[in-house]
Parts: structure tokens; C-alpha cells; sequence
């Protein structure tokens, strides 16, 4: 037997995902999307990855089965001149409520990583003594539907 070829793959996935029927067991659906931890090569996340990521979520047909989040996992954040949580002005150079509303666009929802640390594995800025102040900006001024945190090393 002969692997198919990797251009090929994405669309036998695609394929697979879109005949795939979940169980009525009373269960929630577990959330799915697009993470930029396992999407895009450590450090090289940007505006355009993110972007892109979203787009092919739509195109390839991932939404209409459920795909909804498009969640950026680090590699993203640094403080304002006010102390302010923002996205790195060389790799999202649009804002971060610009990018979140592109992605709402797309009838996606848009998540974020933080941690309760001073800085996160990536070494950007995390939100240790600033939660309160970050919580509303990812809740009012970004419009995320997902905070995804680490609290003493446990992912929650």
C-alpha cells in the first residue's frame, strides 16, 4: 500500500471530519478549532498565521462542522506604555480587537492563552497581579470567548 501523498491529507481529513457524527450521550462537545500552539511553528505566530488560520477554518468547510474557535497560545503579548495588556506591534501590528473582530467576521469565535505568571513560557507578557485589569480588556476590549490559563503549572 502507498502512503498518500501530504498534499493529499488535509483533504482526506477534511473528508473524514465531514462524515463524522457525534454521540447523542449527554456529553458536551468538546471545543474545536484552531490553536496556534499546535498550528504554526513556536514564535513565528502572527497577524497573517492567525488570519489564514481562520480563512481555512471557513473555506475548508471545518466551521459548518463545528470548528468554531481560532485561540492564540502565546507568543502574542506585551504591556502598553500604560501597563496594558496589547498584541506585539511588530506581529499584530492591526491590534488585537482588530484581529478578534476579523475572526468574529468569520462567525468564529477568538480565543487567548495567559497565565498567572509575570511572563509566559514563550516569555511574553502574562497577566500575574493584572488579572482583573486583563480580564476586561480580553473581555470587553478584544471580545475573546476563550481565556486559556495556566494557574501552578495545571492548564484550566
Amino acid at each position: 500500500m502507498t502512503l498518500p501523498k501530504l498534499s493529499l491529507l488535509p483533504l482526506f481529513f477534511t473528508t473524514l471530519t465531514l462524515n463524522v457524527h457525534s454521540l447523542d450521550n449527554g456529553f458536551p462537545r468538546p471545543p474545536l478549532g484552531w490553536s496556534a500552539l499546535y498550528g504554526a511553528p513556536f514564535s513565528t505566530v502572527n497577524e497573517t498565521i492567525v488570519m489564514d488560520a481562520a480563512r481555512g477554518l471557513v473555506s475548508g468547510g471545518f466551521r459548518d462542522v463545528g470548528y468554531e474557535y481560532v485561540i492564540l497560545d502565546d507568543w502574542y503579548a506585551v504591556r502598553d506604555e500604560n501597563g496594558k495588556i496589547a498584541g506585539s506591534p511588530v506581529t499584530f501590528p492591526s491590534g488585537m480587537a482588530s484581529l478578534s473582530s476579523y475572526v468574529h467576521s468569520l462567525d468564529l469565535k477568538f480565543g487567548v492563552y495567559s497565565a498567572a505568571s509575570q511572563r509566559t513560557c514563550g516569555n511574553y507578557s502574562a497577566s500575574q497581579f493584572l488579572e482583573f485589569q486583563d480580564a476586561d480588556t480580553f473581555a470587553n476590549d478584544w471580545k475573546i470567548g476563550w481565556l486559556k490559563g495556566v494557574v501552578s503549572g495545571a492548564e484550566v
